[in-house]
């Protein structure tokens, strides 16, 4: 493989002026679901357990796309895995809405402490694109369920 992907951290004091900071999160072992590397991560504070939590786009060895999880205490380092498996893989129906790729994670945390939900883009087999969302209702961050509705 001749590119991983990786996330990294950038701070700026005024919102102009930026400076890097370094990885936060790089891609797993060999076999995993994101061995290939990390990309697009999205960060939320999660205000029921007072830490960070970051989606990210996991590739693997053959480039297709799933969504992962980590969490850090700070939001700055110490990035963990919250898994080794991916939260959302691409549809198992071959002829699905997002059956080669779930990518661009979106978080929110709804009112609930333990309600949120993950919007996301959808590429089918025939290159069309869609947004998605799941949800995690009564699951905390721990999986997340499809809803069976898709924007386009």
């Amino acid at each position: 493989m001749s590119q991983r992907h990786a996330i990294g951290l950038a701070r700026s004091k005024d919102g102009v002026r930026w400076r890097k900071a370094g990885k936060v999160l790089e891609g797993g072992k060999a076999g995993s679901f994101d061995e290939g590397g990390v990309r697009h991560g999205h960060v939320v504070r999660d205000r029921a357990a007072g830490r960070y939590v970051m989606v990210y786009e996991g590739v693997d060895a053959n480039g297709r796309v799933s969504i992962g999880m980590a969490v850090s205490e700070d939001g700055l380092k110490g990035w963990r895995r919250s898994s080794e498996l991916p939260i959302l893989c691409p549809s198992d129906d071959d002829e699905g809405w997002d059956s080669t790729v779930v990518g661009s994670p979106c978080l929110v945390q709804m009112d609930g402490a333990y309600d949120w939900r993950m919007y996301y883009t959808g590429v089918g087999r025939d290159g069309e694109a869609a947004i998605g969302m799941a949800y995690s209702e009564g699951h905390g961050l721990q999986k997340f369920e499809k809803w069976d509705a898709v924007l386009m």
